[in-house]
């Protein structure tokens, strides 16, 4: 059975359905109470499935476990595949380990936190949005700044290889003779290869004079192309904290109508605040670097700005007092331990009571 098939038997679950009829309703803070491990993702699932345009964002208590959640969801929306401008499941990873600590950037993560920014700018199509709490605490760059730093084009458009050219290495893409991460680029005759933060596969611009006779997305490793395209977008590295550009918070780059998950509130405050006395605590102000108020929030910040919006809390403890319940009667799979014979025993348990 494929996962998307397993969705199938929840969609018409009581439960599920009073959920998704609350969010479309409007309803402010819901508590999903008694919900049990992966159920969370199944819930989410299903009631993106079913609903209208709507954007969700899940904040999951640490990176590993998030990650583990963005691939449940991944596997039963059937995302993972997808080229990273068609994905409806996008990760929203930290840009820097350890505030200040200088360190070769991880390309796919930058690549990720750029796709969301772009989404959120100008885009509202339907998504998940998974992160964690360290993610959340990084400000981020103004929508006006992203806007003027985006290069649009189109095929048969008119414009000159050396005005794209001086554009990329203005932003410090790095001139290769073969592409093979972000922010890199390439020329050869009138050819222009270009790694762009705003997109999964790299693109293969050609000119005839100056006129973009053909767009096409290539694969790095064979230089095979891979799909023709009429326009596309190239976006620097937004994510360089060497950037003397204003920054704000995340929580008001994102739209006023999108939902938040969040498995524990009080505990990504904690995260959030212990993030930020971090960073107090390594700054040097001889480092040619921006004060920690500048590229992140504090845990006051958080509380304030979450009030804002639409919540559902998913764990044990409930921090908006006022939220609307929804019992779920859920416990968790036993520990089997390898030990198949429990397993077996388990099952015929299960099934002698009416569980398919």
């Amino acid at each position: 059975m494929k996962a998307t098939e397993f969705l199938k038997y929840f969609r018409e679950h009581p439960r599920f359905q009073e959920l998704g009829n609350l969010l479309e309703n409007g309803s402010e803070h819901l508590h999903l109470k008694g919900i049990i491990g992966s159920a969370t993702a199944l819930a989410l699932a299903t009631v993106f499935e079913k609903t209208g345009k709507q954007q969700h964002l899940v904040v999951i208590p640490d990176k590993e476990q998030a990650a583990y959640f963005f691939n449940d969801l991944e596997t039963l929306l059937d995302d993972a595949a997808l080229d990273l401008d068609k994905k409806r499941v996008l990760f929203y990873p930290t840009t820097y380990k350890r505030p200040y600590e200088p360190e070769k950037l991880d390309k796919a993560y930058e690549l990720s936190r750029t796709e969301v920014l772009k989404r959120f700018l100008n885009d509202d199509r339907k998504m998940l949005v998974v992160t964690y709490p360290e993610a959340l605490s990084e400000k981020v760059i103004t929508k006006k700044y992203l806007n003027k730093n985006i290069i649009k084009l189109h095929k048969g458009e008119n414009v000159s290889m050396d005005f794209l050219t001086d554009f990329l290495t203005e932003f410090n893409f790095e001139v290769v003779d073969f592409v093979a991460e972000p922010g890199q680029f390439a020329i050869r005759g009138g050819i222009v290869d270009v790694f762009s933060f705003s997109n999964g596969q790299p693109y293969r611009i050609e000119f005839f004079g100056d006129t973009v006779e053909s767009i096409r997305t290539f694969d790095p490793e064979s230089q095979l192309s891979q799909q023709n395209l009429s326009r596309i977008t190239l976006l620097p590295n937004v994510q360089d904290r060497q950037l003397k550009e204003e920054r704000i918070s995340f929580m008001d780059y994102i739209p006023s109508h999108i939902f938040w998950w969040l498995e524990d509130v009080d505990y990504t405050h904690n995260r959030i605040v212990s993030e930020y006395e971090k960073a107090l605590n390594t700054y040097d102000e001889n480092k040619n670097a921006l004060e920690p108020e500048k590229l992140f929030i504090n845990g006051g910040q958080f509380i304030e700005k979450l009030r804002n919006f639409k919540t559902i809390e998913f764990g044990p403890g409930i921090h908006f007092t006022e939220s609307q319940t929804i019992t779920f009667q859920q416990s968790p799979q036993p520990a089997f331990n390898k030990n198949f014979e429990l397993l077996l025993k388990d099952l015929r348990d299960q099934t002698s009571v009416g569980f398919t």
